[in-house]
């Protein structure tokens, strides 16, 4: 596995280095960050995770959906991050 961030130069390359970022990622996330909801909508080879979330910043909520495509191996493809700023 190979993980890439846009607009960052780190690149992780292994499940090992992936799951030590992820380890960490509460010192990433916003100050009073709180998960309100999570749900998943299911298409044909993909699935969209939807978040809705308050912080700090954002007491009225947000949301952000990761869209992760499938090979016919069943291995992710693609994966795109959508984020809205406030209550869409």
């Amino acid at each position: 596995m190979i993980f890439v961030l846009p607009g960052q130069n780190d690149i992780l390359e292994g499940r090992a280095a992936f799951r030590a970022a992820l380890d960490g990622i509460g010192q990433a996330l916003p100050p009073g960050f709180d998960i309100k909801d999570l749900r998943y909508c299911q298409g044909e080879n993909e699935i969209t995770n939807i978040v809705e979330f308050t912080a700090d910043k954002l007491p009225n909520g947000s949301q952000c959906a990761v869209l992760f495509k499938f090979g016919n191996d069943d291995l992710i493809i693609e994966e795109r991050w959508f984020v809205c700023h406030g209550r869409p």
